[in-house]
């Protein structure tokens, strides 16, 4: 079984930084993780990194609110960015 199985579940702190959304965006890729390590010492510290990541490679936080990050989208007429 996962150890967050619902927002509510989650660490104060987690649940203080991040909004609704992203709290469902960290519980998943943590409850992930911790499936997948199933048998490693670092199980937790690997769990939050994966949790952590899932937020911070999309949004950004500037104050104490989370922003999109901005997508790299293609340059116009097929033309790629370097």
């Amino acid at each position: 079984m996962p150890p967050y199985l619902t927002n509510s579940d989650l660490p104060l702190e987690i649940r203080l930084d991040l909004p609704p959304s992203l709290q469902v965006a960290f519980r998943y890729a943590f409850n992930l993780s911790w499936r997948c390590r199933s048998d490693a010492s670092d199980r937790e510290a690997v769990a939050m990194a994966s949790g952590w990541d899932a937020v911070t490679s999309r949004f950004r936080k500037v104050g104490t609110e989370w922003y999109p990050k901005e997508t790299s989208r293609p340059a116009a007429f097929g033309v790629k960015r370097i």
